[in-house]
């Protein structure tokens, strides 16, 4: 083909094309022999890792259940020789590859092995869509031989994903077990309904789709249960979203510029405008979190071996999530770590404080991991052999505490 595509004629863009969708086999071939081998021999473990596609997520510049989804098929091509020759001889694609895998369950492994040429030659002869039908039917009829109750199957089926996308929308995906799907589908009708009277009955538009109205009861249903009186549930209420704003904001009007360097941001999302926080705290009880030397104080020294409440808070602001590379457990799977540790003297001060998830809190004790603060303030964390973990990425958001002076 022409080196420039439109220089190219039809049958040439069309021949390339196809051409580098077989290329794209064989390399999805190989990637799946390498990740498996790499897989099995835990290579992730050595920088902390929590699973391999956690390591492919913080490295791979891909998402955490893709890099899950990457390490899932690798692990099931690797038994598989039929589908594997298919995809490299590309008598297959990529998707129709991915979807025999999925079918080679646990519990189906030894049925898929026995069926697998059959799959894969009539998989060559029909569409992405057909292969997909064909396997459903080829999964359900084998799980009826298997024994397995209805029940059973939808227990062990059922799962929902939620995604973000990049304009920060999200996608839900899920499958539900018939008594799941059953409870789920009256609320989000009984909600439907009420919203659409609502709607009607205060002469605003309604919300025209099914859809969108079940989108509403969903978000309503949500918010239903965390409004339930604490008293009467054996757990504290969670809120809905957390919003991070400085106190000055709040109190400001529309209009009005934001003071410099003002922070304006909903955890999980990001910055959003001053107008959205004031809204968002018309309705929320707010925690003031006061930073600076007429607040409450965030350093405690070696009075107290815990961290205050006032520390968590601002913990929560300043790190979010676990700092350890590669791991993003919220917040509330954490726990406060002494850098420097309180029984060789560490202070139990917000700089010498952070976030770790309890499986990387073993590891930094037990596991001989290291971890120590820089001079520049960044944490830097080593294996037990001593090399360091390379990380492109910081382990926290700035905020606006000074680190103490040296003494």
């Amino acid at each position: 083909m022409a080196e420039d595509p439109h220089a190219a004629t039809d049958g040439e863009l069309a021949d390339a094309l196809l051409e580098l969708q077989r290329m794209r086999g064989q390399i999805h071939a190989a990637e799946a022999r390498l990740t498996a081998a790499w897989d099995a021999r835990m290579v992730w473990a050595a920088d902390g890792g929590v699973s391999g596609g956690a390591w492919l997520a913080h490295r791979g510049e891909v998402s955490r259940a893709e890099g899950r989804a990457q390490v899932r098929t690798a692990r099931r091509l690797a038994a598989m020789p039929h589908t594997t020759a298919a995809l490299e001889a590309g008598q297959i694609g990529v998707a129709k590859a991915r979807l025999l895998a999925s079918a080679r369950r646990d519990e189906l492994a030894d049925q898929f092995d026995e069926c697998e040429e059959m799959l894969v030659g009539h998989a060559r002869g029909l569409t992405v869509d057909q292969v997909a039908r064909l396997l459903r039917h080829w999964v359900i009829v084998n799980e009826r031989d298997g024994g397995a109750s209805s029940e059973t199957r939808g227990r062990d089926r059922a799962q929902v994903q939620m995604s973000r996308t990049f304009d920060d929308m999200w996608v839900l995906r899920g499958i539900l077990g018939p008594e799941q799907g059953e409870i789920i589908a009256r609320q989000l009708d009984g909600i439907s309904r009420e919203l659409y009277l609502a709607h009607k009955g205060a002469g605003d538009a309604p919300i025209i789709t099914a859809a969108q109205r079940r989108a509403s009861a969903l978000t309503e249903l949500a918010r239903r249960h965390a409004s339930i009186d604490a008293a009467a549930s054996p757990k504290p209420v969670r809120p809905l979203l957390m919003a991070i704003c400085d106190h000055e904001l709040l109190g400001g009007r529309r209009g009005e510029p934001r003071p410099f360097g003002a922070i304006c941001e909903i955890d999980g999302i990001g910055p959003v405008p001053d107008e959205t926080a004031r809204r968002l705290a018309c309705t929320a009880d707010i925690i003031d979190t006061h930073i600076g030397p007429d607040g409450q104080s965030l350093d405690l020294g070696r009075t107290r071996r815990r961290a205050s409440e006032a520390q968590r808070r601002a913990l929560l602001v300043r790190d979010r999530v676990c700092v350890f590379p590669g791991c993003d457990r919220a917040s509330d799977w954490c726990e406060a770590h002494h850098v420097d540790h309180y029984e060789h003297g560490g202070r139990t001060d917000l700089h010498n404080l952070c976030l770790l998830c309890t499986r990387h809190h073993h590891l930094v004790h037990e596991g001989g991991y290291g971890l120590a603060r820089a001079p520049d303030g960044r944490l830097e964390f080593r294996r037990p052999d001593g090399t360091q973990i390379r990380t492109d990425r910081p382990n926290h958001l700035p905020l606006r505490v000074a680190a103490p002076a040296a003494p």
